[in-house]
């Protein structure tokens, strides 16, 4: 009975919406109050559920929404991607008394191959001389479902490990190895909040209160703020050009564009 009318709430609140839409978890938090802003100022419901980018894309295809926000551009005949927003993907970290981690491309690849099993690996050492790490094993959580978050880590992994680049290579879904699979970016921030000696990946946003690893790039170290951070992340705006509620999308689409600090709280820019 319960399942039954927790089903009716979800499909009533649905039904009240003007626009519907679904996608990346990246920047959910974003949407979630623009539809706020654009409902006090319009009058007008946006309903968005954050269930990743392939499933946003599935569903518009399907016609169970009016939009997607999508990292993955393509897949979608009769659509029209409009840029939205981009950001930083952060390696976060749960790892009790350090409190500035130094990582590269290769020491992370190696993570999420298996071959870096403890935190006191002299790889990391190496990069970590200030830092006491503790010989404890690593518990590695990663995305399950089709993510662009996951592209953009993987992206970055492959150019800096050949046997990644062979094993895993890149994309939006992988076959990990080893690790723990979560659906989206705040369950993964949430898991490797609650597990001690736990890595992770996830949107900027999502790593507030969470401690941040530093890229280290040819010999110079990134913080996750600096400009030149090599782990990127962007999304489109997807619709159907021919598709309903066409004119409320555009307009929905137009108000995002004039209230960018909204984005800039998020860690996100156009």
């Amino acid at each position: 009975m319960f399942k039954f009318l927790f089903i009716f709430f979800l499909f009533f609140t649905f039904a009240k919406a003007d626009i519907k839409g679904a996608g990346a978890t990246f920047v959910y938090k974003a949407v979630k109050e623009l539809a706020i802003d654009y409902k006090d100022k319009f009058g007008k419901k946006v309903d968005f559920t954050p269930i990743g980018s392939s499933g946003g894309i599935k569903e518009l295809k399907r016609g169970d929404v009016n939009f997607a926000i999508s990292e993955i551009k393509g897949n979608c005949e009769n659509c029209e991607f409009s840029q939205f927003a981009k950001g930083n993907v952060a390696v976060i970290y749960n790892v009790k008394d350090v409190k500035y981690l130094n990582l590269n491309g290769k020491i992370l690849a190696e993570i999420y191959l298996g071959k870096i099993e403890f935190w006191d690996d002299e790889k990391i050492k190496i990069l970590n001389q200030d830092e006491n790490l503790p010989h404890e094993k690593i518990n590695i959580f990663h995305r399950y479902d089709g993510s662009g978050t996951t592209l953009a880590f993987s992206e970055f992994l492959s150019a800096n490990d050949k046997k990644f680049a062979e094993i895993l290579g890149s994309g939006f879904s992988l076959n990990f190895k080893v690790g723990i699979g979560k659906k989206g970016s705040y369950i993964i921030a949430q898991s490797v909040r609650d597990t001690p000696f736990s890595i992770g990946y996830t949107g900027e946003s999502y790593a507030v209160n969470l401690k941040s690893a530093n890229l280290v790039v040819n010999d110079e170290i990134l913080t996750i703020e600096n400009k030149k951070y090599p782990i990127t992340n962007k999304s489109y705006f997807v619709y159907k050009k021919d598709g309903e509620k066409l004119d409320e999308i555009l307009k929905f689409i137009e108000f995002i564009r004039e209230n960018g600090e909204v984005l800039d709280k998020y860690s996100l820019s156009f």
